[in-house]
């Protein structure tokens, strides 16, 4: 059992939900607490007006190997709403409809991967050895992570412009949310290692098979029923701090919650307002537009798409049939400012360019979601900013969140995981006094 009694989670999104099973598994009560009427954080979903329809308020791709992020959903009980591929497999579909799929079930583990990426068609195969020369140097800590951006690292190690265009670009935009020029390739090694060319059940694709809510709005009750406290609607408006401890954390309803120890899994700008003087930088943003399009046909077989050359850079099937698709833009920031009409306009046109099965079908309704704010942006020489000095913060203090260090990009398994490394900090730290 935890010496922690009373343990305050502030942030009910994917790195608060990890903390707080973590938490009550290690014996703490546990008091969570979001600002929203609804847990999951920007991993959310809502019933849209016009079509009645449960949507999420962006796309979120998960991957075998999201280890944290699964144990959570087994805890929830949601594990069984996850759709999982047999092997990796990713249909790309050029400007022109020009398809080539990279297939990871013909060989097992990493030979998968090597012979999928052989045989993609879209690429000279000059070009496909060179992604397989190049990811074998990093598994092997040939490549080790400095202060190059990815653009410059490809380039470093002689990446071919078709290579960086149909298959770097999408996978870069996909999981830093960033542009090349400017994207980590620190960030870039680590999912390479991580995921896509680790093979086997790690860089299998997971997609839910409803909605993020489903996924998350469990964690109300499970939390409830093992005897902690769930308060939403609530936001933190301050620290009481003596000694060098918070000893309560003060609500916007003039509440104060008694605190053993206390785990933030906000952003960092809520944070400064917590702690004005914690030695904590912000970063820069980087938006992600999404948008749904309804149809009144059927047009697309496949759950997703990666597209090259387009506006478009990824489309979910959100209905199985493509009456209903989900377009993600990442590292949008030339996007984001766009009226929407437009950017309807263009995802329709680019989508009929490349797919002859829409002829003849009608766009019925749409919907742009943007999120300007989605990620922090991750560079080369800013990686310090995301080492949190605890030094002079409160002792009983743990900091979680996406944009901490977890050695990983802004994604769901980095929240989850960082939501556990706080909980770890604060009772080691506990058993230290």
């Amino acid at each position: 059992m935890s010496e922690i009694n009373r343990l305050v989670i502030i942030g009910g999104g994917w790195a608060g939900i990890a903390a707080a099973v973590e938490g009550i598994e290690r014996g703490c009560h546990v008091t969570l607490v979001d600002e929203r009427q609804y847990v999951g954080g920007r991993a959310h979903s809502f019933t849209e007006k016009h079509t009645s329809t449960e949507i999420d308020n962006g796309q979120h791709l998960l991957m075998g190997c999201y280890r944290q992020t699964l144990s959570v959903l087994n805890k929830l009980n949601t594990q069984h709403l996850l759709e999982w591929q047999r092997a990796l497999r990713v249909v790309f579909v050029d400007v022109n409809g020009k398809r080539s799929i990279l297939d990871a079930s013909k060989l097992p583990g990493i030979l998968g991967i090597a012979v999928g990426i052989l045989r993609l068609q879209s690429l000279r195969l000059s070009s496909r050895i060179s992604i397989i020369r190049f990811a074998l140097m990093v598994l092997l800590n040939r490549i080790q992570p400095d202060e190059a951006t990815c653009i410059e690292l490809l380039n470093e190690h002689h990446q071919p412009s078709d290579a960086i265009n149909a298959f770097w670009k999408p996978l870069i935009l996909a999981t830093l949310n960033s542009p090349l020029e400017i994207a980590d390739s620190g960030m870039l090694i680590a999912v390479m290692k991580l995921a896509i060319f680790s093979g086997g059940e790690n860089s299998k694709l997971i997609l839910p098979a409803t909605t993020l809510g489903d996924l998350t709005s469990p964690a109300t009750a499970w939390i409830t029923n093992q005897g902690s406290t769930v308060r939403l609607k609530s936001r933190a408006e301050s620290f009481v701090i003596e000694n060098g401890r918070i000893t309560h954390v003060k609500l916007n309803d003039g509440t104060n919650i008694t605190a053993d120890a206390v785990v933030t899994c906000i952003p960092v700008h809520a944070l400064k307002r917590l702690l004005p003087s914690a030695p904590i930088s912000e970063f820069e943003v980087s938006p992600i537009v999404n948008v749904y399009l309804w149809y009144n046909g059927s047009w697309l077989d496949e759950p997703l798409v990666a597209m090259v050359g387009t506006l478009v850079q990824w489309v979910f099937n959100k209905d199985n049939q493509g009456r209903l698709v989900a377009i993600t833009i990442s590292a949008a920031a030339d996007v984001v400012g766009l009226d929407s009409n437009e950017l309807i306009t263009r995802c329709d046109e680019e989508l009929r360019n490349a797919f002859p099965t829409m002829k003849g079908i009608v766009l019925l309704h749409s919907l742009v979601l943007k999120e300007k704010t989605a990620t922090p942006l991750f560079k080369p020489n800013e990686r310090t900013k995301r080492v949190v000095d605890y030094s002079l913060l409160p002792d009983n203090i743990g900091i979680a969140g996406d944009w901490t260090d977890t050695g990983l990009p802004a994604t769901i398994e980095g929240a989850a995981r960082s939501g556990v490394a706080a909980i770890q900090r604060v009772l080691q730290n506990q058993t230290r006094q």
